[in-house]
């Protein structure tokens, strides 16, 4: 199974630069260490460090293995947009991170990590590939929060995306996602915070089961998951130095309540900026605890240790990007009236859609301070040169995004 490529820590709690979602696949494809715009989408708190700003993607080309949702000349999947707006209650425009205001933020058409569990083309799917499944005709996110001028924070979020179709009244194909979202921000010590997130919902999905004869197949019946969150970012005296240990739990049911999945992890990881650059590292312990059906379970303990570094090549325009990441864990799978298997594995942990053990590639461009642009190089390019050689991916990059704030 195919899990997200993780990186450990960004440097910078609080970078000049904003971190899109290409920013973060090309550091290594997770946020949980470093504080950017898509932190918003777990945290609502952090809204208020973003006013008065738009941010897009063009969406994600997949290669590889991962391209069973694109073709050769397809377009992008999963494209959004969306932006902030914010309502000051200070006069103070010097500093607008912190001052008492009231945010506001919407985004439209954003894929959140949990539909990967209703979609047989991803990795993370329980159940055949070949059932078929609808994919979600919208979706939308709406933030709320309000800052006080100490920097301390607070935010809501809901998150919805649902597709179906009905054969007269019944519904014979659905999948939806419904989520709630609650954060809080406060200062620590100078330039340091404490940020805390929590967030449940549920899901629905039904489709066409690949199995001959079976019926339908229902992978979520109002099946409902919880996650909770944190991480302390701590300066070092006398240093630039940041250090950031980091806490995460989740839990979650699929099939009515016959599939179990639980995450817990704890790392720490520092960062160190350099000149016209950053470097960060981190290391983590992973643990996940499954169910299945009720006859089989498997127990994983792991660890991962990751990096990334980012530097101005070019001006004040032109950033070049690079992150790696290296998970090793030791799981025991039990099986109903058989024999347990145990063995180590490469990437067992953590969830996600991006292979292990590999280096992400990608560059980023800063136009007159307000206009962020960031590229993810894609995989094959060192190897096809794309459409320069007429290599079988004619893509040269697998995502693009970009920030705007007035």
């Amino acid at each position: 199974m195919k899990k997200t490529l993780f990186l450990g820590l960004l440097a910078g709690f609080l970078s000049d630069l904003y971190a899109t979602d290409a920013r973060v696949i090309a550091l290594g494809g997770q946020d949980l260490f470093f504080i950017d715009e898509v932190s918003i989408f777990q945290n609502p708190a952090n809204i208020g460090l973003y006013p008065d700003l738009l941010y897009g993607s063009l969406g994600v080309y997949r290669t590889g293995s991962d391209s069973s949702a694109n073709s050769r000349y397809h377009e992008p999947s999963d494209p959004f947009f969306g932006g902030i707006a914010s309502l000051p209650f200070s006069s103070d425009t010097a500093n607008r991170r912190n001052r008492s205001a009231f945010f506001l933020g919407g985004f439209f058409n954003r894929h959140d990590e949990m539909l990967d569990y209703l979609d047989p083309h991803s990795g993370k799917y329980i159940g055949n590939p070949r059932d078929i499944m609808i994919r979600p005709s919208g979706a939308v996110d709406l933030l709320m929060g309000y800052s006080w001028r100490n920097g301390t924070a607070i935010g809501i979020g809901g998150y919805a995306a649902s597709g179906s179709s009905t054969a007269g009244p019944v519904i014979d194909s659905e999948t939806s996602l419904y989520k709630l979202n609650a954060g809080l921000r406060t200062p620590l010590f100078d330039n340091g915070a404490v940020e805390w997130s929590a967030g449940t919902g549920l899901m629905r999905a039904k489709g066409d089961s690949a199995g001959a004869g079976v019926g339908p197949v229902i992978v979520a019946n109002n099946d409902g998951f919880f996650r909770s969150d944190l991480r302390i970012f701590v300066p070092l005296r006398n240093t630039a130095t940041t250090v950031v240990p980091q806490l995460h739990y989740s839990s979650m049911s699929l099939y009515h309540g016959k599939v179990s999945l639980a995450d817990f992890s704890g790392g720490i990881g520092i960062n160190v900026p350099l000149t016209r650059g950053l470097f960060w590292a981190g290391l983590q312990y992973l643990y996940q605890d499954d169910s299945y059906f009720h006859d089989s379970s498997s127990t994983s303990n792991g660890g991962r240790v990751s990096f990334g570094i980012e530097h101005y090549i070019v001006g004040d325009w032109l950033i070049a990007r690079a992150g790696g990441e290296k998970v090793l864990a030791y799981t025991s799978t039990t099986y109903s009236g058989g024999a347990p298997s145990r063995g180590m594995v490469r990437d067992k942990l953590p969830l996600g859609g991006i292979d292990s053990d590999l280096l992400g590639l990608g560059f980023g461009f800063v136009i007159k301070a307000h206009l962020h642009i960031d590229v993810v190089v894609s995989d094959d390019l060192p190897y096809t040169l794309g459409i320069v050689s007429g290599g079988s991916d004619p893509y040269l990059l697998s995502r693009v995004s970009a920030t705007y704030q007035f």
